[in-house]
């Protein structure tokens, strides 16, 4: 699935979608979530997100709220950059929302900014996923420039 905001393209492969198809949350389950990864072509402003990462049992989970366990992340962001020789890095998050057309939360904003003043990305543009029900998702596109703020998001189905 490619999306074209005037700024940026974002491609999520086939593969991605599926993955995260295994997640979708049913009312009253907890929430899942995970990291997103890929990479960044500046020429073109393009990013392509290949890969998640699924939860873990280190993770905290809640029907309304998921917290990942961020040294199990930083492993696989290390070992994924390492395998691809510096191609392949973090993106962003993605988690679930038990409602049909997801929104991002304060705490899921609030999430974005504090990557970026942390300086937990590589690239300009930070990336969110909320899978929601029925085959919906939200792509939110938060920017370094605009201090973590989301400046592009979406609702589409997959």
């Amino acid at each position: 699935m490619i999306i074209t905001f005037p700024d940026i393209t974002v491609e999520i492969t086939n593969s991605v979608m599926r993955a995260l198809s295994k997640f979708e949350q049913n009312s009253g389950c907890h929430e899942a979530g995970g990291i997103l990864l890929g990479k960044y072509i500046p020429e073109e402003e393009y990013y392509l997100i290949s890969e998640i990462t699924e939860p873990n049992s280190y993770d905290q989970v809640g029907p309304l709220y998921f917290i990942r366990n961020c040294q199990s992340a930083q492993k696989t962001i290390e070992k994924r950059w390492e395998e691809s020789r510096g191609i392949v890095n973090y993106l962003g998050e993605w988690h679930t929302h038990s409602v049909k057309n997801p929104i991002p939360s304060t705490t899921d904003r609030k999430l974005l900014v504090q990557i970026v003043e942390e300086r937990s990305n590589v690239w300009r543009h930070i990336f969110m996923i909320i899978l929601g029900t029925n085959k919906t998702f939200y792509l939110g596109v938060a920017d370094c420039k605009h201090r973590g703020k989301i400046i592009r998001e979406t609702v589409r189905r997959y």
